[in-house]
C-alpha cells in the first residue's frame, strides 16, 4: 500500500518545545517549568493543608510574572492575534472545491472543519504510517501557520497514528487478532504566550491515514487582559496556598494529591472573551475516584466577569 500523500502545500518548520513570543517591551518569556508545580504533593490531613498547597504551588518569580503580564496586556499583543473567517480556514486547509462543514466564530476565536462524504474503511499497515508520521506532523503545523497562527505560541505539539486492531473471522470461522494497522493520524497543541499557557486555546487536527485532512478543530481566541486589570499586583503565594485550600473539600483524602499550574483563564467581559491570570489546580483523589480542578485567580485587583461556558 503506497504511503500517505501529504497537503499540496508545503509544511513550515514545526515548534515542539513550548517558545515565548516576543513581548512588547523588556520582558521576557517565562520559563514554562516555573509556572507549574515541580511534582505531585500529597495533600494530608485537613489542619496542614495550607502548608501542604504552599510547598505544590509552582516557583515562579513574582516580579517576572507581572512585568510579562503587563507586557501581554500591550495591545500589540491583541491585535497581533489572528481573526479567524471561513475564507482563511477553507484557505489553509485548501479546501476549495471540496465539500465540507465549515463554521467560524471570531468573537471567541472558534474554527471548525470536517470533510463531506462517507468515512474511508481502508487502512494502512503501522511501519509505513510510523514513516509519513513527521511529514503528516508539518502538514498540521503548516494549516496553523496559515491561519496565521504563529509558531511561537504553539505548546505540547504532538502528532499520534490512530491506530485499531485488524481483527476478523478466518477461513476457518474463528475470529482472530490481526496485526495493528492505522486509520488515520491526529495532532494536538496548545498555546502558551511568553511561557505562560492560554487555558480554553487549543486545536486538533485529524486527518484520514492517506493524508487527507478529515476534520479540524481550532479554538484561538484574540489574546487580550481584562481591562480592569491595570497594574497586576499579585496575590502573596501564602494568600493563595489559603485560597486553594479553603476550595479544596474538608472531606477529601489525605492521600490525594494536588498541583497548580499558572495560567491566563478565558472568561467574559460582557460579551467579550478576555483573560485574568490564575492558578489552575488539580485535585486527584488515589481510590481512582474523578478528581476537582478549580481556578483561584492570582491578582489583587478585582475584576467583574462571568464564567466562560463549557459549550462555547
Amino acid at each position: 500500500m503506497n504511503s500517505p500523500k501529504m497537503f499540496r502545500r508545503p509544511a513550515v518548520a514545526m515548534f515542539f518545545a513550548v517558545a515565548g513570543v516576543c513581548l512588547a517591551g523588556s520582558a521576557q518569556a517565562l520559563a514554562p517549568q516555573s509556572l507549574q508545580s515541580a511534582s505531585d504533593v500529597r495533600l494530608g490531613p485537613a489542619a496542614s493543608r495550607v502548608a501542604t498547597v504552599l510547598a505544590a504551588l509552582p516557583r515562579y518569580d513574582e516580579k517576572a510574572l507581572r512585568t510579562s503580564l503587563l507586557a501581554l496586556a500591550s495591545p500589540r499583543i491583541f491585535e497581533a492575534t489572528p481573526v479567524l473567517t471561513v475564507t482563511a480556514l477553507r484557505e489553509a486547509v485548501n479546501a476549495e472545491g471540496v465539500k465540507a462543514q465549515v463554521s467560524v466564530d471570531p468573537t471567541i476565536g472558534r474554527a471548525r472543519y470536517r470533510l463531506g462524504g462517507e468515512p474511508t474503511t481502508s487502512t494502512l499497515a503501522m511501519p509505513a504510517a510510523r514513516e509519513a508520521l513527521a511529514s503528516v506532523s508539518g502538514a498540521h503545523a503548516s494549516v496553523l501557520a496559515r491561519l496565521g497562527i504563529p509558531s511561537a505560541e504553539l505548546s505540547q505539539l504532538r502528532t499520534s497514528v490512530l491506530a485499531q486492531q485488524d481483527s476478523r473471522f478466518n477461513t476457518k470461522g474463528v475470529f482472530v487478532n490481526g496485526p495493528s494497522v492505522a486509520h488515520g493520524y491526529i495532532t494536538t497543541v496548545s498555546r502558551s504566550v511568553g511561557g505562560i499557557l492560554v487555558d480554553g486555546s487549543n486545536a486538533r487536527l485529524v486527518s484520514r491515514h492517506d493524508g487527507e485532512l478529515e476534520s479540524a478543530a481550532v479554538s484561538w481566541p484574540r489574546l487580550a487582559l481584562h481591562p480592569q486589570l491595570r497594574k497586576f499586583a499579585l496575590r502573596s503565594r501564602e494568600e493563595l496556598a489559603q485560597a486553594v485550600a479553603a476550595k479544596v473539600a474538608a472531606n477529601e483524602s489525605p492521600d490525594a494529591t494536588v498541583r497548580a499550574a499558572v495560567v491566563l483563564r478565558p472568561v467574559l467581559d460582557g460579551k467579550s472573551l478576555v483573560h485574568v491570570p490564575a492558578l489552575r489546580v488539580a485535585v486527584t483523589p488515589n481510590n481512582g475516584e474523578a478528581g476537582e480542578m478549580f481556578y483561584v485567580d492570582m491578582g489583587k485587583e478585582k475584576a467583574a466577569y462571568t464564567e466562560v461556558s463549557a459549550d462555547r
